[in-house]
């Protein structure tokens, strides 16, 4: 019997080290040994019981199980809208706003549609493990800017006006970071963009805070994670929506 042969984009995508670790930790704890994971971000309770009721009050409402907006049911992208303009002070209309099913799933739906085979893509480390396998996935070429505990983990504008060629498609900016925690200043959050535009570049900001997210040109594409209350990590879901 002949193995299945595998697309070749697969050749450089590596399995989720977040992953790998968590299951290296549950391996352990059921060999009854007192560990601490530091893998998927994750509460050692139960998702607390109203968000249940309210999920199984939800299944019972008329309609709910048919098929739905592919961009979100009209609803969730009025209140997003509504709730994006009163904090950010923009005008964003439900039309602007498109859900995913997280973050990440926004990000990858925007590589894909943006990046060409050898586009290349900012991304300042400490990053998410997923940015650089979702860039090759579409085509591009990761490029990774090494920050310092000096300029607390953030990218400078130099480094990304170094790091632009005439192939740089996109800057992804995880604020605040995920996973060193550094929050960029509003400076900096302005300055980086800055830097970038003066190619054909979009600034892909991204965020694992709901309350905070920043947008500054129109070539934004903004996911935003919805704001889970604890130990809901599996009830995710996300939006993007373009500055104007």
């Amino acid at each position: 019997m002949s193995s299945l042969k595998l697309a070749s984009r697969l050749d450089q995508i590596k399995p989720s080290i977040t992953l790998a670790v968590t299951a290296k930790a549950s391996k352990l704890k059921a060999a009854g040994v007192d560990v601490i994971s530091f893998g998927a971000g994750e509460p050692d309770f139960d998702t607390p019981a109203h968000i249940k009721a309210a999920a199984r009050a939800a299944l019972d409402q008329p309609g709910v199980g048919k098929y739905t907006d592919v961009g979100g049911i009209l609803p969730l992208r009025k209140a997003i809208a509504a709730e994006l303009s009163a904090v950010h002070k923009v005008a964003i209309e439900p039309d602007q706003v498109l859900v995913s099913t997280g973050a990440k799933h926004s990000l990858y739906n925007l590589f894909t549609a943006l990046i060409d085979p050898g586009d290349e893509v900012l991304i300042p480390a400490p990053y998410w493990v997923s940015y650089p396998d979702m860039v090759m996935l579409a085509g591009g070429r990761p490029v990774i800017l090494e920050t310092r505990a000096d300029d607390d983990f953030a990218v400078t504008a130099q480094q990304v006006r170094e790091a632009c060629s005439p192939r740089t498609r996109a800057i992804v900016l995880n604020n605040p970071s995920n996973p060193s925690g550094a929050v960029y200043s509003a400076r900096r959050s302005r300055r980086s963009p800055r830097s970038a535009s003066r190619r054909t570049c979009w600034w892909c900001p991204t965020t694992s805070i709901a309350s905070w997210c920043t947008a500054t040109r129109r070539t934004t594409r903004s996911p935003r994670s919805a704001p889970r209350s604890p130990s809901a990590r599996s009830w995710s879901t996300a939006c993007r929506r373009p500055t104007r």
